[in-house]
């Protein structure tokens, strides 16, 4: 954390003589306490801070601030016939000074004294590098010594804003970047916030860094870097008693990937349900289930990976009986995709045969459209699927209101039309 000084308060010199005897004439008491709380920019106390009365050649008085800041300074005004000021910490040429006012009061309160002490050690930047069930990595920094060696630094935790007093793991000593892993069985990141921070210590006393939180939201974050990454592509195939899946390990995560195949289940599957394996490694690969018997039951089924870490799954798919018929629809494959094809709809206007094909659901999809040209002269060269004798509307727009149709005339080709003219309709579904 880097510490920097918000207020310096300024020095008013103080010259008086005769001290006791204007006090004793006065009838005020020769005792004057100065009290305070010496914090860093971000509000935290610092604890061992020398606080002095001093004229640059004699201390009057001295204490330290104790561990939340604190210092009571107690200054008998008739000892004291000179200029002279608060000196906060006890660094050479770069005296915090303090005017003395309340002068000859019982008490005077600072306040909070923003302060930086250059003679403690900086800490640089703290980043989480990652966090399991019971544990976390972080990387450090002591970015400067100070005014002395760094004998002990480290990470300190605790379940509220951690000090040394706390829980620690030491990490070393001195200067530069360093790594503290933390482990403890009481932690569960799924249910508990910790909050961590580095620290480092020298003669002149401790310095923290910044504050990190680890909890449910850090643990997801770095899980989801270290397992698998699956993709659950669709079915590609289906009879009354089977189903072919297509799946994708699209990334290993952090470590191998040992095994990876589909589960599935009449609810959403886990590995714990049926399965067929496929091998490990990442990459697209197909997986069938034979022995089914669909009826009216919907089952789910989804791709899965398990590496060191645990196990990941693709979005799962349904399997039912309505998806029979769907796999007996003709085929063709453009463009790198799978096109299923719709039987005819009938003839009708282009705008109303756009609609008929964007609001579909057929055989448990509702996602199909109207093929553009280019895919439907595709589908033209498909025995027994579009009729020689009958023209086809496509979504391939020749210039409003045109949109271009496919017909036969010694050989399918396309031509175009006004959208108000009635041809046929086959809409298409994708899949990859």
């Amino acid at each position: 954390m880097k510490r920097s000084i918000l207020l310096i308060l300024t020095l008013t010199a103080f010259l008086f003589s005769g001290c006791l005897r204007n006090l004793e004439k006065e009838g005020i008491n020769p005792e004057t306490v100065y009290k305070g709380r010496v914090i860093d920019a971000q509000g935290n106390p610092l604890s061992g801070i020398m606080i002095r009365i001093t004229n640059d050649q004699v201390i009057y008085n001295s204490v330290t601030t104790d561990y939340d800041g604190l210092f009571l300074l107690k200054v008998d005004m008739s000892k004291i016939d000179d200029n002279y000021y608060v000196l906060i910490g006890d660094i050479k040429g770069e005296h915090r000074r303090g005017k003395l006012r309340g002068f000859g009061q019982d008490v005077y309160d600072y306040g909070d004294i923003p302060f930086v002490n250059i003679n403690i050690p900086q800490i640089g930047a703290t980043e989480l590098m990652d966090v399991s069930f019971n544990s976390f990595t972080c990387q450090c920094e002591v970015a400067s010594k100070g005014g002395s060696t760094v004998t002990e630094r480290g990470v300190c935790w605790s379940s509220s804003v951690p000090t040394i007093k706390d829980n620690v793991v030491k990490c070393g000593v001195g200067e530069g970047v360093y790594s503290c892993y933390i482990s403890d069985d009481t932690f569960d990141f799924n249910t508990i916030t910790i909050y961590a921070r580095a620290y480092a210590i020298n003669e002149y006393g401790e310095t923290y860094g910044d504050l990190i939180e680890i909890n449910q939201v850090q643990l997801n974050k770095f899980m989801k870097i270290k397992l698998p990454t699956v993709e659950t592509i669709g079915l590609t195939a289906m009879t009354s008693n089977s189903f072919t899946c297509k799946c994708n390990v699209i990334s290993q995560g952090k470590a191998i990937v040992t095994e990876r195949g589909i589960c599935w289940s009449t609810n959403i599957p886990t590995i714990q349900d049926n399965k067929v394996l496929f091998g490990g490694g990442e990459g697209v690969y197909s997986c069938t289930v034979t022995g089914l018997d669909f009826g009216s039951t919907t089952y789910y089924a989804r791709a899965y990976a398990i590496n060191e870490y645990g196990e990941s799954y693709g979005e799962p798919v349904e399997v039912n009986s309505s998806r029979v018929a769907y796999f007996s629809l003709p085929t063709m494959d453009f463009g790198g995709y799978t096109y299923h094809i719709h039987p005819d709809m009938g003839g009708m206007q282009w705008i109303q045969g756009e609609e008929a094909c964007n609001n579909l659901v057929a055989y448990g999809f509702d996602d199909w459209f109207m093929p553009n040209k280019e895919e439907m002269l595709a589908i033209a060269k498909i025995e027994n699927v579009l009729d020689k004798v009958i023209r086809y509307w496509t979504s391939s727009d020749a210039g409003s209101p045109y949109y271009y149709f496919v017909y036969y005339n010694y050989g399918w080709d396309t031509s175009d039309a006004g959208r108000s003219n009635v041809y046929h309709i086959v809409p298409v579904r994708r899949d990859r």
